[in-house]
């Protein structure tokens, strides 16, 4: 897509004084979908996501804007380029288009944006409710990113300006082939397109300065990778594994340390997986969401902390308390279904009588996260456990199990058939989760 037909297709926004070029397939009046905001990578532009948007939009709002100092949005010479002061600025954005809550998928420098939401999130600064969030070829881990020569001498805040001025699209072309895998799926057209929407209204006298993000990468890293650490919102990695400066040994560093997250490394390619492999980055993403539109967390508005996931015929809620010292206690945890017994290994210390061990006739449903620990969820057709190490409760037609011989702050669970009404002994916040 040229620049006048991706221009042609998005607005302008003045954000605190600052014209910003946003796209929204949701302008002509389809406002109501939910909502996927995309952020966009360094040095490009939010026109990296032309090959992905229209199939995103089949059954979401997409919004993607340029961050200032990139493509179409202003590129102001006044101003920080601060990763906390583009976070703002998208958050601006979201809120003067009317956003509520939305799904934040964030690629490369964008990745930055998206752990300063989280962070702030995570502290309780919810301005637009996160639903989830996808991170893409980002180095947040900064320390494992294998920084490209082009990146270091633009961070350097002397030589930085001169090598701006004096890089051609040559050098440009040359070093953006390197981040593909297959570089004949990069057109020159697509090289052409980034480089006239880096340079054109002085991009390359702000370019040093953005570059300096990568300082903030450093400045900020306990915060940023701490909030992937410690969330309990959904979240996936998606990552091109070829990617010459954070790989697909990145994205497992990632995954192991955000409990509950989901991983998917897509062969083959580099570290524009929305260009090079615009078919297999959608179907992935939209696979993401379909799996988490049934699997929502519950409000952490009380002591309870927990997930729900349909399982067979029924929503279960897995839920767990606190001792009032306050801390949390891990405990296995299974409920009853029509169609056998449903049980979870958690991955913290397991009551003695819990065998590790699973029969081969189990089917794996998939994990859930419960506070800081992930559960690994299957169903088991025959009995599991003795009478005298479960206790089965009935109320109101649902069953409660819960482990006797677990500590106080026990995990429980709720098991209840989808159209049926909530447990009246849940708290009144838990009623809204409980409906469809």
């Amino acid at each position: 897509m040229t620049i006048e037909g991706w221009k042609a297709r998005g607005t302008y926004h003045s954000i605190e004084g600052h014209s910003v070029f946003v796209v929204d397939t949701g302008a002509d009046g389809d406002s109501e979908r939910p909502t996927v905001v995309l952020l966009h990578g360094y040095p490009t532009s939010s026109h990296d996501f032309y090959r992905v948007i229209e199939d995103l939009a089949g059954a979401y709002r997409v919004i993607v804007h340029d961050h200032l100092g990139f493509g179409l949005s202003d590129k102001p010479r006044d101003y920080s380029y601060s990763l906390l002061e583009q976070t703002d600025v998208a958050l601006l954005v979201w809120r003067r288009l009317g956003v509520r809550s939305a799904h934040v998928v964030a690629h490369d420098y964008g990745t930055s944006v998206a752990t300063e939401l989280l962070a702030r999130w995570n502290r309780g600064f919810r301005p637009v409710a996160l639903e989830s969030m996808t991170l893409c070829n980002g180095s947040v881990h900064i320390e494992l990113a294998k920084l490209r020569p082009i990146q270091k001498l633009l961070r350097n805040r002397t030589v930085g300006p001169w090598v701006a001025r004096l890089t051609s699209q040559r050098v440009f072309n040359h070093n953006m082939r390197r981040l593909w895998f297959d570089p004949d799926t990069l057109t020159q057209d697509d090289l052409d397109i980034m480089w006239q929407l880096l340079t054109r209204d002085g991009g390359r006298v702000v370019l040093p300065r953005i570059s300096q993000y990568l300082r903030d990468r450093v400045l900020y890293w306990h915060r940023w990778v701490g909030a992937l650490q410690r969330s309990g919102l959904p979240l996936a990695f998606l990552w091109g594994a070829e990617d010459p400066i954070v790989g697909a040994d990145v994205a497992a560093v990632h995954h192991a340390e955000a409990p509950g997250s989901r991983l998917t490394v897509l062969d083959e390619v580099g570290h524009y997986p929305m260009l090079e492999a615009p078919a297999r980055w959608t179907g992935a993403l939209l696979h993401h969401f379909a799996q988490w539109s049934r699997s929502t967390a519950v409000p952490n508005e009380s002591r309870v902390l927990g997930q729900k996931q349909i399982v067979g015929k029924r929503l279960v809620a897995v839920l767990q308390t606190l001792e009032d010292d306050g801390r949390i206690h891990h405990a296995g945890h299974c409920f009853v279904l029509d169609d056998g017994v449903v049980f979870s290994f958690p991955s913290g210390p397991q009551p003695e009588f819990l065998a590790r061990d699973v029969p081969n006739d189990t089917e794996e449903l998939g994990c859930v996260a419960v506070g800081a620990t992930i559960q690994n969820v299957y169903r088991y057709g025959g009995e599991l456990f003795e009478p005298d190490d479960v206790v089965l409760k009935m109320s109101s037609g649902h069953w409660i199990s819960q482990l006797s011989s677990a500590p106080e702050g026990v995990h429980f669970s709720v098991g209840l058939s989808v159209d049926e009404e909530p447990p009246d002994e849940l708290e009144e916040e838990y009623v809204e989760f409980w409906a469809e």
